[in-house]
């Protein structure tokens, strides 16, 4: 049962790496396109959770000693943080320039019939 969990563990931490590097990918085509700095911050975000899920999986598939458990729980928190912390800012600033781009895309000089369509 317990060698079970094991390999369910590591199924996990590959699984979560895979899904965090196609987040990359389509971070980074957006950075590409775009170049807006929300897509730079949730790039370095990513890349932030990727170190994480890396540190996690040293310790499910190698055998951690003790000062390597101190470096890799350390290192979890430092990257987590940072990730965190700039996929916070980079979140808000996309969700700013979309509503600024709502906005302008928006139409105030249709008027409404008294049906309320617009004309």
């Amino acid at each position: 049962m317990l060698e079970n969990l094991y390999r369910l563990l590591q199924v996990q931490v590959v699984l979560f790496v895979l899904m965090q590097l196609a987040l990359l990918y389509l971070q980074g085509s957006a950075l590409r396109r775009h170049g807006n700095r929300c897509f730079l911050l949730l790039v370095v975000s990513t890349v932030c959770g990727i170190c994480v899920l890396i540190f996690n999986g040293a310790l499910v598939f190698f055998t951690p000693s003790e000062a390597s458990l101190l470096w890799c729980y350390s290192l979890n928190f430092l990257f987590g943080a940072i990730q965190g912390f700039l996929g916070i800012i980079g979140a808000t600033l996309l969700f700013r320039d979309y509503r600024h781009l709502a906005e302008q895309c928006s139409t105030p000089s249709a008027t409404k019939n008294t049906d309320g369509r617009n004309t």
